[in-house]
């Protein structure tokens, strides 16, 4: 069987507001694949029972993580990456490390942890389209997840009381703009 006759699928979550996908880690999958030019299946659904999303898979092969899904491209020769400089490939690494600990954060704070936005968009986002009883506890799930991302940034600080929530706010929020303000500048 040759490499094209092998279906390469990758499951996310359902779209909203204009995007394909309404999940970062979602968007950032379906991203490398597209600036591959991987021939992909894209399966959307809002049932994460049946599978972890983003979910890619290929062959018998199933990969969940960002970082593993890169290397099982280059293996399989596909990658965005292929023309890139030793110089460029450094700097890549240096801004994806840049965009996952300043950026991420900052998403996940105001997706999740910002209580208007949890109530009035993603809460109910995710009840309206997940099965029950799964749009009752899910997005819950994700919402402890995010603080919990958030907050180890600070250490015991964060955990201990000594930092309530509207400084871990400015803090993150502040990292994020000089992050957005660096790659502007770049």
């Amino acid at each position: 069987m040759c490499e094209m006759s092998a279906k390469f699928e990758l499951n996310v979550w359902s779209g909203d507001w204009g995007l394909p996908s309404i999940d970062f880690k979602c968007l950032q999958m379906l991203a490398f694949c597209r600036f591959s030019g991987l021939p992909l299946k894209i399966n959307a659904t809002n049932n994460p029972l049946w599978t972890s999303l983003p979910s890619f898979r290929h062959k018998e092969a199933k990969v969940v993580e960002m970082k593993k899904l890169v290397h099982y491209l280059k293996d399989h020769n596909y990658s965005a990456d292929f023309n890139l400089s030793a110089k460029d490939m450094s700097d890549v690494l240096a801004y994806e490390a840049l965009l996952k600990s300043h950026l991420e954060p900052a998403l996940l704070y105001l997706l999740w942890m910002d209580d208007q936005n949890y109530v009035q968009l993603m809460r109910g986002w995710y009840a309206k389209r997940l099965p029950f009883p799964t749009n009752y506890f899910v997005p819950n799930l994700y919402k402890t997840a995010a603080e919990k991302t958030v907050r180890s940034r600070f250490g015991g600080h964060a955990l201990n009381g000594d930092m309530n929530d509207t400084m871990i706010e400015t803090a993150i929020l502040g990292e994020a703009q000089k992050c957005l303000t660096l790659l502007s500048e770049r």
